[in-house]
């Protein structure tokens, strides 16, 4: 199983900071690939558990 800074170090082999992958890359689409990346492979963002109860009822019935 791949851990997180596995998954980090393939998108950023050489790390996003002169080489530090201890620190938050300063390029933002290095920080988006890496959220994202994270986010599919733990499917947490289609999960219930993570949406429900976010929004009240009378806003779940105007979106729809």
């Amino acid at each position: 199983m791949q851990t997180v800074g596995d998954i980090i170090h393939q998108l950023i082999p050489k790390g996003g900071n002169d080489n530090d992958l201890k620190q938050c890359p300063l390029w933002p689409p290095d920080v988006f690939a890496v959220v994202a990346t994270l986010a599919k492979k733990s499917d947490c963002y289609c999960q219930e558990r993570f949406s429900k109860n976010f929004f009240d009822d009378a806003y779940q019935n105007r979106v729809k």
